[in-house]
């Protein structure tokens, strides 16, 4: 019987969280933390772009070619280090999020993070809302597998 009733509060305790996690509106503040890493990698391409241009015309085109290789390697490690860095700026960036929310609406821990897994699986799909998966499968929303997306 208890089981059953915490399993109830639970649920409209999930959802209440779902109904603030799906209409998330994103200020400019949160898009340039958002875009912090696109803005970052696109920086280095325009500097080495630029660098090679500027060197290979100051000194003399025998040393533009080990320009161009060496700029080439640069750019592609940084881009292997955003595709591993990025899935951790989106978990990094719903925390961030969930902590706006719980410290405007006094929420607890264990609420923040409810609601930072549900701001992370809402980053992932945003086109589509959580109330609708939450309808079509519930289980991906107990705690422990919200838990778990968390830390895969």
């Amino acid at each position: 019987m208890n089981e059953d009733i915490a399993k109830m509060e639970y649920e409209k305790r999930i959802k209440a969280l779902i109904d603030k996690a799906d209409p998330i509106k994103y200020d400019i503040l949160d898009l340039l933390f958002r875009g912090v890493p696109e803005i970052a990698l696109i920086g280095i391409f325009f500097i080495m772009y630029f660098l090679v241009q500027t060197t290979g015309i100051a000194t003399d085109s025998k040393i533009y070619i080990q320009l161009l290789i060496s700029s080439g390697a640069l750019i592609i490690s940084t881009i292997a280090f955003y595709v591993v860095f990025f899935t951790k700026w989106d978990k990094a960036f719903s925390e961030y999020k969930a902590g706006k929310i719980c410290k405007s609406l006094k929420y607890d821990k264990e609420t923040k993070v409810l609601l930072t897994a549900l701001i992370f699986m809402k980053l992932k799909q945003p086109k589509i809302e959580l109330l609708t998966i939450y309808s079509l499968e519930p289980e991906i929303f107990e705690k422990k597998s919200l838990i778990h997306s968390l830390y895969d």
